[in-house]
């Protein structure tokens, strides 16, 4: 095959790269992480003081031997692991952890993004994307949470592999799709599972049309392979064949509950109030043995009224966080273009491709969804966005190749760089001094009254598991109702308790647990 031979989509990029496209890029890279500073630079308290702490910990856990289920995520622990273990002895290591953690997101989110948008080249600039990218509040939200941001790089490089795959039809392309599809599994059991049927189904269709019998079997062996291998070795270092599938699977069901009908918990925490309330409607974990087909048959008319609610929570949460309404609907605006677009240049394929990669979103109203989670398909709606930018500039208007591919996008991101300037202003950079919180202060005291791993009450984790402590829930979902100081001495000495810690949290949440402490320590 001849090296100037167009041989499908995205093949002949590295030609279109050469035009000044990398280096535009890269100074996008810096602006965009100059952007990002302050949310890159966390202080204690910027900290996630639930999911985020819980994957740093799991980190933690792991370079001590002990393997994660897959809840927490094996895949975000190991790369928590990396940067927990240079910086394991300091004082501030949960802070410091952290913030390399989200540097090398950010990094990996963005490498992810341009990879997809190289491989949408033959359509739109990857500068249309980045530009998309850098006025965007993705990267931001996303970063927060490690789990979102890693799942969301894996899956935009598996997308552009995919793509790829189906364009010029070499098999490496299916393989490392089909790697790629393996840790995000590892990564989101859930999306990730979906996501393998999704490449499994691609590939049945390209080998069809290219005559591969074995195209399933190269979609399926890369994936087996990596899920197989870490339940084995779970297995054999654990002896334990709970790896936290279904248990997961119920709680967010549960938590659903209070998503749902989150304005009956004003105030409180809505993902805690719903597993009480799931477990009034459709019954206990243990009544339905961890199963939510069990659940939801005892109730199937709640779970149906619940279903338009949590649709209308989507929209609301996702509205947010893609920008707010006038932005949010911009890029409704441009996607839905794109799509038109698309399909009207006989990019029907590519079209079809990038609507069925986010189909797992149907979880989130199924299921559960925390706000950031809407962002996963954000590569998805990106491309279609940049597909409906790049119209613009053909549609009717007759002008040189070169303006359609380098002059428009650059003025694109430099209008984006205008309107995000306008909105937020050059971001100062706040250095937190370490150690001057309250949290920062008790984590020092607790490390200095207590050994590694013992057993500290709290209502988030985030406290003990800085301090490298045990952490026990103190919350209504996961503890007994505090009626007595009888009924907290007893659940402190069943559970090998040695310290409550008691913060604003335990007192807006759970008052009545919180009087009960205070009484106690009086």
């Amino acid at each position: 095959m001849r090296s100037d031979q167009k041989t499908g989509f995205g093949v002949d990029s590295p030609s279109k790269l050469s035009n000044g496209t990398t280096p535009t890029a890269l100074l996008l890279l810096l602006i965009n992480f100059a952007l990002s500073l302050p949310v890159l630079t966390p202080g204690f308290r910027d900290i996630g003081t639930f999911d985020e702490a819980v994957y740093i910990d799991a980190a933690r856990q792991l370079t001590n031997g002990v393997l994660p289920p897959f809840r927490p995520s094996p895949l975000t622990a190991s790369l928590y692991a990396l940067t927990y273990i240079p910086l394991q002895h300091s004082r501030y290591w949960l802070v410091h952890t952290c913030t390399l953690g989200r540097i090398v997101l950010f990094s990996l989110l963005w490498l992810a993004f341009y990879s997809l948008a190289t491989c949408f080249s033959d359509i739109s600039s990857p500068l249309t994307i980045m530009g998309i990218l850098l006025i965007s509040p993705a990267l931001g939200y996303l970063v927060t949470n490690g789990n979102h941001a890693l799942f969301t790089s894996v899956s935009a490089v598996a997308l552009s592999q995919t793509i790829s795959f189906y364009f010029t039809k070499r098999i490496s392309k299916l393989w490392i799709a089909s790697l790629l599809a393996g840790l995000m599994i590892l990564c989101r059991f859930g999306e990730g599972t979906v996501l393998l049927f999704v490449l499994m189904a691609f590939s049945v269709g390209s080998g069809i049309v290219a005559r591969r019998r074995n195209a399933i079997c190269i979609a399926l062996i890369p994936s087996i392979v990596i899920v197989g291998g870490y339940s084995l070795t779970y297995f054999v270092s654990t002896r334990s064949r709970n790896f936290g599938i279904t248990d997961h699977l119920y709680l967010a069901f549960e938590q659903a509950q209070g998503i749902a009908y989150a304005d009956h918990f004003s105030g409180r925490n809505a993902y805690v109030e719903g597993q009480i309330e799931a477990r009034r409607i459709f019954g206990t974990p243990e009544e339905n043995h961890h199963s939510v087909l069990t659940a939801i048959s005892r109730n199937p008319v709640a779970y149906l009224h619940r279903i338009p609610r949590m649709a209308k929570s989507v929209v609301r949460d996702g509205v947010h966080v893609y920008g707010g309404p006038i932005w949010g609907f911009i890029l409704f605006v441009l996607s839905i273009i794109g799509c038109i677009e698309l399909f009207r240049g006989n990019h029907g394929l590519h079209l079809f491709i990038l609507l069925c990669w986010p189909v797992y979103s149907l979880l989130y109203i199924l299921v559960v969804f925390q706000p950031t989670d809407l962002l996963h398909p954000c590569p998805v709606i990106f491309c279609l966005a940049s597909a409906g930018v790049n119209s613009f500039s053909t549609w009717r208007v007759k002008i040189r190749h070169y303006a359609i591919r380098i002059i428009t996008p650059l003025l694109f991101v430099v209008l984006c760089l205008v309107i995000t300037l306008s909105k937020t202003g050059w971001p100062s950079l706040d250095l937190k001094e370490l150690g001057t919180a309250p949290e920062e202060k008790t984590v020092s005291f607790l490390r200095g009254a207590f050994n590694d791993g013992s057993a500290i009450g709290a209502y988030a984790p985030i406290v003990p598991f800085a301090a490298k402590m045990a952490y026990v829930g103190l919350y209504k979902s996961v503890a007994p109702e505090m009626k007595s100081e009888n009924d907290l001495r007893r659940w402190a000495e069943d559970n090998g308790v040695v310290a409550i810690y008691s913060d604003r949290s335990l007192k807006e949440s759970e008052p009545l647990t919180w009087r009960r402490v205070r009484l106690f320590c009086i």
